[in-house]
């Protein structure tokens, strides 16, 4: 039971870290607004790869990487509905500037979908095995 309450808490860690972590960029100084390095699947690809490599049987790795994928999920696809396509709704690509519009709809959509699916697998090695 403590264990199943310290793996919910920490989920809860890890969901707030993946709904805060693509707006890192308001916090690093070289970074813009919306920048491609903090709103992009990468993160998601990366939590995956490392719950499964930690995981050690348990589901607790693939819990906290599934609940941050969630968030991110949940962040990217909010940030698809801007009042309008202009300025910081944007993406910007560090060397080159702000993104137009399709191409920010597109990269925050792969960005969106990579997300979602990788939450998914996560979700699904959490679930218990049938021998």
């Amino acid at each position: 039971m403590l264990k199943m309450l310290f793996a919910i808490s920490l989920a809860g860690v890890a969901f707030t870290i993946g709904l805060l972590a693509p707006d890192a960029d308001l916090k690093i100084g070289f970074l813009h607004h919306r920048s491609a390095l903090t709103h992009e699947p990468w993160l998601a690809l990366l939590t995956g790869f490392l719950a499964l490599r930690i995981n050690k049987g348990s589901f607790i790795m693939p819990l906290l990487g599934a609940a941050l994928c969630v968030a991110l999920t949940i962040h990217l696809a909010a940030d698809l509905f801007p009042s309008h396509w202009a300025g910081f709704a944007l993406i910007h690509m560090p060397m080159y500037g702000r993104v137009p519009a399709a191409g920010s709809v597109l990269w925050l959509v792969m960005s969106t979908g990579v997300s979602a699916t990788t939450a998914l697998y996560l979700g699904w090695r959490c679930l218990p095995k049938q021998d």
